[in-house]
C-alpha cells in the first residue's frame, strides 16, 4: 500500500570496507590456528593454589541447606494430575 510502512534502504558509501573485513577474518583465522604476536618476556606472577570447594550432596542446595525442589509436594502434584 503506497504511503504506509517503513522502507529500509542500504546505501553504499564506499566499497573499500572489503579490505577491513578480509583483515578481520584473517586475524580471527590466525588466532584460531594458534598464531600469536611475539612479545617481550613478562615475569610470571605466582598464583596461590585454589581454595578447596565444599562438596554438597545431590544437586545444588539453597544457602540454608535445603533443596530447591520440594520432592514431597512434587510427588503429590504428579499423583493429582496423572493419577
Amino acid at each position: 500500500m503506497a504511503g504506509k510502512g517503513v522502507v529500509v534502504k542500504w546505501e553504499r558509501i564506499r566499497r573499500t570496507n572489503h579490505w577491513l573485513d578480509a583483515l578481520g577474518y584473517a586475524c580471527a583465522a590466525a588466532h584460531l590456528a594458534g598464531v600469536r604476536l611475539i612479545d617481550e618476556e613478562r615475569p610470571r606472577r605466582e598464583t596461590p593454589p585454589p581454595k578447596p570447594r565444599e562438596t554438597r550432596p545431590f544437586g545444588i542446595q539453597r544457602p540454608d541447606g535445603g533443596s530447591w525442589i520440594d520432592f514431597d509436594r512434587w510427588g503429590e502434584m504428579g499423583r493429582r494430575y496423572f493419577g
